[in-house]
């Protein structure tokens, strides 16, 4: 079964999981490309500071594949 990619937005952040047999293999966050909105832009002395175009996630969002999977789940 080839793998499959679905995007999720959960309470850590918009992610990108990745599910291979019905397991999640990996998850990712959100990477935004030029069709999406434009970050903000400050522009000091001549230099350019924007965030990068991905999603913060929260450090609990990363670890669900751990949680999911778990033996000490209930």
């Amino acid at each position: 079964m080839p793998e499959k990619v679905f995007v999720n937005l959960t309470n850590g952040g918009p992610v990108r999981v990745h599910v291979k047999d019905g397991k999640i293999v990996r998850i990712r966050p959100l990477v935004f490309d030029e069709k999406d909105a434009a970050s903000w832009t400050i522009d000091v002395n001549g230099r350019k500071f924007s965030p990068p175009r991905k999603a913060c996630l929260a450090a609990y969002t990363m670890t669900e594949r751990a949680r999911v999977y778990s033996d000490a789940r209930i």
